[in-house]
């Protein structure tokens, strides 16, 4: 039996390298059909590019099958809306601006991965080389404007030169899951550590590691207060029991005080304009006391001042203070899919906003447009943080991690199914417009063969003006 094969290939050109992108193609009724390439060229410069039409998924009839020579394809059949990175299988990815205009995205879970950037100017995506080990998600931390520090990769601290981004020094940590650094504070970095109860401290002048500061169980988060003072969040035993806050000055780790706060604290911000530090109390239905509250702490007296009842299972919070500081707004995820307002001078929540979600999980505040943006497994919350409004619901499903960037941009890594497997995707959201950002990224692939007559392709980013698709067809 004659088998047609129909062959496609995607090119690129980028101003640091040529791609080629090739795609097994899922066999549909007729076993003929094996797998496809495509050429997309711009006529107009010569240059071999990405393209595609509007940002989506495109579905195109073939419309020649001659062997010897290739056909323009100019007849779309249908489009559904798209707009993502697809980052491969297995690991999940982490990110990170290093730098204004550059994002890292860093893979993490299963293997050696190599890090790429992403330029938040012209959404183009670069391979580095660079490789990263580590079964938790790294995070990076700037150091100067030179240098960033990430943590964590097998058990090392790396230093990452910025220019020649080359890894320039790795400073051993022990064989611990260690994944934040907080600081810097008084030129030192610290990071919480449950094997011993407590921080450990690094010199950024010796680039040492001291031995453990000890706190109290399970510390969680690190604070600091201008100029000699550290704050540590303890979460303590279990849930449904009450945590402290260890208060350490700096310079004499002796000199310790401990604060009790309320069951199952979960995060904590510390004001240093006013003096004050918010923990957010969980609190545990197992342990009956499912009721969430938030402890207010006074840092010059280093006692509770107030605690305030939030709605149930508050697992985040952020503060918004205005320039002028006239208005001062606390902001508190609640679980049960709220979010409460507490005004920051009264201690009283002032207004309780119903999100869309029913079991929102992180948050974060965009400090340029004063947008709340609120995360579930089915999408993110768009919330105006000064007239309490719910702007939209962004439908992106499984969201893991939720960035702000210099640039006003929103970038989201999510986990979707694609081609009956589990796929890391990440996709930009204008902080302005807070619509999906159509891109011109690596993402052009083979989604399905239909049958003898129709594909899908599947790419991202605004077509090239004058270019022109290609495909061949070879019969055996």
């Amino acid at each position: 039996m004659l088998g047609i094969i129909l062959f496609i290939s995607a090119i690129y050109f980028y101003p640091f390298d040529n791609y080629s992108y090739s795609s097994l193609a899922t066999t549909y009724n007729s076993s003929e059909i094996n797998r496809s390439f495509v050429t997309l060229q711009d006529n107009e410069t010569g240059h071999l590019k990405g393209w595609n039409p509007d940002g989506k998924i495109s579905q195109f009839a073939i419309t020649d099958q001659n062997i010897k020579n290739d056909s323009v394809l100019t007849s779309v059949v249908n489009t559904v809306p798209f707009s993502g990175l697809k980052l491969g299988l297995g690991s999940d990815v982490s990110l990170a601006e290093a730098s204004k205009g550059e994002l890292f995205i860093i893979p993490y879970g299963w293997s050696q991965s190599s890090i790429s950037i992403l330029d938040e100017l012209s959404n183009t995506l670069s391979p580095i080389n660079m490789t990263v080990d580590s079964d938790y998600r790294p995070t990076v931390t700037k150091l100067d404007s030179l240098n960033v520090l990430l943590c964590c990769e097998n058990s090392n601290i790396l230093v990452i030169n910025l220019p020649t981004l080359t890894i320039t020094d790795k400073i051993y940590i022990g064989h611990n899951d260690f994944n934040q650094l907080y600081g810097p504070y008084s030129n030192m970095f610290y990071f919480t550590d449950w094997t011993t109860s407590g921080i450990k401290e690094l010199n950024i002048t010796s680039n040492t590691i001291s031995e453990t500061i000890f706190t109290g169980y399970r510390p969680i988060e690190v604070g600091y207060e201008y100029p000699h003072t550290l704050y540590v969040l303890n979460s303590y035993y279990e849930s449904g029991t009450n945590g402290t806050i260890t208060v350490i000055n700096d310079t004499a780790y002796w000199d310790k005080n401990q604060i009790m706060i309320g069951n199952t604290p979960s995060d904590m911000i510390v004001d240093n304009s006013n003096h004050r530090i918010y923990v957010a109390n969980e609190g545990s239905p197992y342990a009956f006391k499912p009721n969430g509250t938030v402890s207010i702490v006074d840092t010059e007296a280093e006692k509770v001042i107030d605690t305030v009842k939030v709605g149930i299972g508050p697992i985040r919070i952020i503060q918004s203070i205005s320039p002028d500081g006239h208005t001062n707004l606390v902001y508190v995820l609640n679980q049960e899919g709220t979010i409460s307002v507490i005004n920051g001078t009264s201690n009283e929540v002032i207004t309780t906003i119903k999100l869309s979600q029913h079991t929102p999980y992180y948050m974060e505040l965009n400090q340029d447009t004063n947008t709340l943006y609120a995360v579930d497994d089915d999408g993110i919350s768009v919330v105006n943080a000064t007239s309490f409004n719910m702007i939209k619901t962004i439908p992106l499903k499984f969201v893991k991690e939720l960035l702000i960037s210099d640039m006003n941009k929103i970038y989201a890594t999510y986990t979707n199914i694609d081609d009956n497997h589990w796929m890391n995707f990440v996709s930009i959201i204008d902080g302005l417009t807070n619509s999906l950002v159509p891109t011109n990224l690596v993402t052009c692939g083979l989604s399905s063969i239909v049958d003898s007559e129709y594909f899908w392709l599947k790419c991202s980013g605004p077509p090239s003006e004058n270019a022109k698709l290609n495909y061949a067809i070879e019969g055996q």
